[in-house]
């Protein structure tokens, strides 16, 4: 049992972990069944030994990388004082005490070094490769992936090491290097340093969300420890909901260059699709905050983050360059900040908002309401914000030119989200063979354009989900391969997830062409429902082959 003498909460050792770490029940049970060595028993649709195989080989992963964490941070510390490596890292601010908090290493400048300490102790090479530690010799034989390079472990928020960062200390065009996607590593799904910092986020009320781990540590050493940073990808959902059981209060601190400015600008509307409170540090002359805490000072940094301004006002007054007051000025203005106000459920924040726009427009709030509702010229005047509450959903969904997600079948809908987790799903449910099986123009019309992005950019397919979450309707529907039960899955379970809704589609796909054939024989002559009843036969002959491979499975 606790009782706070400061805040007055009490309650027994669960609520104390979900207070502080913000971990749900069955995690803190989870978690400290762990700490005392107990087991705790599954219920499963997977059967029994194969749910232990697993459960058993993501042990291993864990062990495997804290070994890993481990070598790097022995080899850290066994440095000379002046070695430049060593030299380096305090110049860039990392004291001893930080190194220690977060296990920091570095990677020897070696292509087995790993390797051999790795096979001394009997570690399973065959996990290393998976995770990306080492990697296979097309001759036979591993070597080590990090080399020469700074290493950040990675934890999960339960404090399991899943992953690396490694960042170059020589010239290797590859500045920074993640663990690849795994059974126990996804990077989207993932925030650095939140293990750590949970409890400052919570006792403070408020995240910093910075960019890479050198502005983490930059804000950490600083003394600014209510922080966390994405590995490298763009914000996602699923960071936004890990984020929502700590805080509502975010403060958005990127880089003060272009691209810095446009991930702030895309990490709204997923803020305010989760009820988050966004705000924005600028830091100025295209700095980013690590360069500006060296280059100013820990008390010019702190003076800095004072500044923080409400993230969609900033966007909003961020469009003003160049404003001559014009009215088709003021229209475009409008539809750049309009999907993210639809996204706002408090009422009383979106009045204060739609106010302060139409003040600075030199408008009457009701016709911003009035935009919101309609997007058009003719539409009539809103008077009140509870008119925004009755726009339908099809004229919504015209209007914003969005796909809507809402009628699709269960089966599809799981298709696009496997599709968002791995790439070869994606090029599965893209081959034209595959895509006119879909029930659903709405899923072809979104897997095309899944495709499309995919091929333009093919390094940032983590970022598509984000990318196309203010492209449908509900964003949620493409979102749900970001839940908890989806991330577990091993690569087996979801290559079966992926085949048994793939039958189904098929399936459905094959009943249909019958039910049209059987029409079609109602109203042709003899030589032609002859054709047609031989083609329906052979779809029978099809569907029963399918379902002969679906009971095998």
């Amino acid at each position: 049992m606790y009782y706070c003498f400061g805040c007055k909460k009490a309650g027994n050792i669960y609520n104390f972990l979900q207070t502080l770490r913000g971990f749900s029940f069955p995690e803190s049970v989870e978690y400290l069944a762990k700490k005392a060595g107990i087991a705790i028993p599954e219920q499963s649709h997977f059967k029994k030994n194969e749910n232990q195989e697993k459960k058993n080989k993501k042990q291993w992963m864990y062990r495997v990388n804290a070994f890993a964490s481990e070598f790097f941070h022995k080899y850290l510390r066994s440095l000379a004082a002046n070695d430049p490596r060593v030299q380096y890292l305090a110049k860039r601010g990392l004291s001893p005490e930080t190194i220690k908090t977060f296990k920091i290493g570095i990677a020897p400048d070696s292509w087995d070094s790993l390797l051999i300490e790795m096979q001394k102790n009997q570690v399973p090479l065959k996990l290393a490769n998976e995770i990306g530690l080492i990697k296979q010799k097309e001759k036979g034989g591993f070597y080590d992936i990090y080399r020469n390079r700074l290493m950040f472990p990675i934890y999960s928020h339960m404090g399991d090491c899943i992953g690396f960062g490694g960042r170059t200390l020589g010239d290797d065009k590859a500045k920074y290097i993640n663990s690849p996607d795994s059974e126990i590593f996804h990077k989207g799904n993932i925030l650095y340093g939140l293990n750590e910092t949970a409890k400052f986020i919570r006792t403070t009320d408020q995240v910093i969300l910075v960019e890479g781990y050198m502005d983490f540590m930059a804000l950490y050493s600083a003394g600014i420890k209510n922080v966390v940073a994405v590995l490298g990808t763009a914000l996602t959902p699923q960071h936004a909901k890990l984020i929502k059981r700590y805080t509502k209060n975010i403060v958005v601190l990127f880089d003060g260059d272009a691209s810095g400015k446009l991930a702030a600008e895309r990490s709204l509307p997923i803020l305010l699709s989760e009820d988050l409170l966004p705000k924005i540090v600028v830091v100025p002359q295209g700095q980013d905050p690590d360069d500006y805490i060296r280059n100013h000072g820990n008390e010019s940094f702190l003076d800095l983050l004072q500044t923080a301004r409400d993230l969609l006002l900033f966007i909003f007054h961020d469009q003003f360059k160049g404003y001559t007051g014009q009215p088709t000025e003021k229209v475009q203005i409008l539809q750049t900040i309009s999907p993210s106000l639809k996204l706002i459920s408090d009422k009383s924040l979106l009045r204060l908002y739609v106010e302060e726009i139409a003040d600075t427009l030199r408008q009457k709030p009701s016709w911003v309401y009035e935009f919101l509702q309609t997007h058009q010229a003719q539409a009539s005047v809103s008077k009140s914000p509870k008119k925004l509450t009755q726009v339908s959903h099809k004229s919504v969904i015209e209007n914003k030119g969005l796909i809507d997600l809402s009628r699709v079948p269960n089966a599809e809908l799981y298709l696009v989200n496997l599709a968002l987790m791995r790439e070869k799903f994606l090029s599965q449910l893209t081959d034209e063979e595959v895509l006119k099986q879909f029930s659903s123009q709405e899923v072809r019309s979104l897997l095309n354009k899944l495709q499309g992005s995919y091929r333009q950019k093919t390094n940032d397919f983590d970022k598509l989900t984000a990318l196309m979450a203010n492209e449908v309707v509900p964003s949620s529907s493409i979102t749900q391969h970001l839940d908890r039960s989806w991330s577990q899955m091993d690569e087996v379970a979801l290559e079966k997830f992926f085949n048994d809704c793939l039958k189904k589609v098929q399936e459905a796909h094959l009943k249909n062409l019958q039910k049209s054939l059987k029409e079609k024989m109602r109203s042709s002559d003899a030589s032609q429902r002859q054709q047609h009843l031989e083609q329906f036969m052979n779809i029978q002959k099809t569907r029963q082959a399918l379902n002969n491979t679906k009971d095998s499975n």
